[in-house]
């Protein structure tokens, strides 16, 4: 395994993750979809496209208290210095004795193919179609949707994966988020959560948080949150969702 110690890691208030090998570097939307999601006890989280394994991390810092529940962490990604760089940060996680992680290399269609459900399934899938291609091999595996994950695999692969009470929740753009809506609702999927994101006062949506669960549910709120009062300031909602992990929030 090569080591990421020559390069500074990502340094949140309780852990430090390595991110520099990864094909996505750790940013704005992982953190935070991992801090708005609901969490209802999970034994069992899977992310797909993992990178560094930053969503995963933060979640089990969120979980760190509820120690009576073994909680197992699964992140899956096509990427393998990227899975290389999470199995490294697991080694310098501060997880309790009941949260256990393995990290895959893998594409989810292959993966799914596993007899395994999950309560909690997340994912800040790539999203950018293959107009807007990255001449870099790695950052076009993480940004870009093509044949190695489109929104119907992504779709399908969650549908098999989620538990019969279990939530897949994701982040996506606007437009994309409705392309990956509608394709999502015709497999058996409802939705159940959503935040509308929002880069700053004034400005339009530009990102969309998304739960979906095997049962219709009832008519749920819609929230909304703005990341930044102004070029130079955070919002006050976006410091108390984030403060937990950011350590000049």
């Amino acid at each position: 395994m090569f080591t990421s110690m020559d390069n500074p890691p990502f340094q949140f208030k309780e852990f430090h993750l390595f991110h520099s090998q990864s094909a996505l570097k750790i940013g704005t939307d992982s953190v935070l979809l991992a801090s708005v999601i609901r969490i209802q006890e999970p034994s069992t989280i899977l992310d797909i496209g993992c990178g560094c394994g930053v969503i995963l991390f933060c979640i089990a810092a969120r979980n760190k208290l509820q120690t009576s529940t073994q909680q197992v962490y699964a992140g899956v990604d096509i990427d393998g210095p990227s899975i290389q760089e999470a199995q490294l940060n697991e080694i310098h996680f501060p997880k309790n004795k009941n949260q256990y992680f393995r990290f895959i290399q893998s594409s989810i269609q292959e993966f799914a193919k596993e007899n395994m459900e999950y309560d909690l399934i997340v994912s800040n899938p790539p999203f950018f179609g293959n107009s807007l291609a990255s001449p870099h091999e790695r950052k076009q595996l993480s940004k870009h949707r093509d044949e190695h994950l489109s929104f119907q695999d992504l779709a399908l692969s969650g549908a098999t994966l989620l538990s019969e009470q279990g939530v897949f929740y994701l982040i996506l753009p606007v437009q994309e988020m409705a392309q990956f809506d509608a394709i999502i609702t015709t497999i058996g999927l409802y939705p159940c959560y959503q935040m509308n994101v929002y880069p700053i006062q004034g400005k339009a949506m530009h990102r969309v948080i998304k739960g979906y669960c095997k049962k219709k549910s009832a008519p749920f709120e819609i929230q909304n949150l703005c990341i930044r009062e102004n070029p130079s300031e955070y919002s006050s909602e976006y410091k108390e969702v984030t403060k937990q992990f950011y350590l000049k929030l």
